[in-house]
């Protein structure tokens, strides 16, 4: 296990009180490898597993022990390893066997939550609606994702050290970048000194192109690294995203091969100052809008429109765990894990956006990424 049966004791406690509160007599929880939108952050949460491949399904009931269904011997031998749920099942139909499994434990089944129906095949909820015709079906990824939002000192320790896998990483690309190179060469450089340092996957991405000119632009929308080879005169906008222990951290760098022309220059300091006047707002009681609202006051000020959505948003289990907009309601609480990198459309078809990881603390925040936020100008 990653985490201590305290944690989890908690964390059932938590999820459990809000299922009661629901009225649901049990979860049916989904868990696959994808990154967004899914909610498979609930899954690991309750499991303190990550699935590597397919689907696993987790039965967490209001009172007794949960069951994991997960595909595959080798997939269900690293769950009994590392998950802290002990009654781990190998099927082929996780599904199916869920569903037995549930009609034993509870045959009144009345009211059930899945997390989530937005994520679950057509085909899984018709077998579920077939094997429990008496029982109803809710969606209860809010329930799980409630109890997530504000992060243990557990939790907070494992995203500190992401921060520092992160950091180390692009630490690693400052060292190695130059013209020339291709751009899966420096994320390959860069991920094995993560990977070294315990992270267990990626979401990395950049954006680059010549900064000046119409010929092949610097767009700023970032996508996987390909072949190109980097050349003097680009920008390019770096993602650096592993996931340690579960928990995903985030820096977004803009680099310059010479130095970085004035437009730029300029786009990038807005960002920056941005950042800063959104953080004075990152404290507990603050409305969670007001770090929205901050950056685009000073974006709008410096002739930039901010890109509302994915400017701001928490981070956790899942990369994006609540997209913080300007009418987002709620406030900030000491625990949150916040990504803070404000986005602009710097017109036709191209933006920019710079930042990294924080942690709510009772009085404030603290910086988990410590690498600088200058551009860094590559002069070799």
């Amino acid at each position: 296990m990653r985490f201590t049966v305290k944690e989890r004791e908690r964390r059932f406690q938590a999820v459990r009180s809000r299922m009661r509160a629901a009225g649901l007599d049990a979860l049916l929880v989904f868990g696959s490898t994808s990154v967004g939108g899914q909610w498979n952050g609930n899954f690991t949460y309750l499991s303190d597993y990550s699935p590597i491949f397919a689907t696993a399904l987790l039965v967490f009931p209001l009172e007794g022990s949960p069951a994991m269904f997960v595909p595959g011997e080798n997939q269900w031998l690293d769950a009994k390893r590392a998950s802290w749920i002990e009654d781990t099942r190998l099927s082929g139909r996780p599904i199916a066997d869920a569903c037995r499994h549930l009609k034993a434990l509870h045959p009144a089944l009345s009211r059930a939550g899945v997390s989530s129906l937005d994520a679950l095949p057509a085909g899984a909820f018709a077998h579920l609606e077939e094997q429990l015709p008496h029982a109803a079906f809710a969606e209860a990824a809010p329930a799980v994702v409630a109890a997530r939002g504000a992060k243990s000192g557990e939790e907070l320790d494992v995203a500190r050290r992401g921060a520092r896998v992160a950091d180390a990483g692009w630490a690693r690309g400052l060292e190695v970048i130059r013209a020339g190179m291709t751009e899966r060469r420096l994320f390959a450089e860069m991920e094995a000194v993560m990977t070294a340092e315990g992270a267990a996957g990626y979401f990395d991405m950049l954006g680059a192109g010549r900064g000046e000119g119409e010929e092949d632009p610097f767009r700023g929308f970032v996508v996987p690294p390909a072949d190109r080879a980097f050349r003097e005169g680009d920008l390019a906008l770096l993602e650096i995203t592993p996931r340690v222990g579960g928990y995903w951290n985030q820096i977004v760098r803009l680099a310059s091969f010479g130095k970085p022309p004035a437009s730029a220059q300029r786009a990038h300091d807005a960002c920056v100052e941005a950042k800063h006047a959104a953080l004075r707002h990152m404290k507990p009681g603050e409305p969670l809008a007001a770090m929205a609202r901050a950056a685009r006051e000073v974006l709008e000020k410096r002739g930039y429109a901010m890109k509302d959505f994915g400017s701001v948003h928490t981070t956790g289990l899942d990369l994006s765990e609540l997209i913080i907009m300007t009418a987002t309601e709620g406030h900030v609480e000491p625990g949150m894990l916040i990504t803070l990198h404000p986005m602009i459309s710097t017109g036709d078809w191209r933006q920019l956006f710079v930042g990294e990881t924080y942690a709510v603390t009772q009085t404030g925040c603290e910086a988990l990424n410590r690498c600088g936020e200058a551009i860094a100008v590559v002069d070799r």
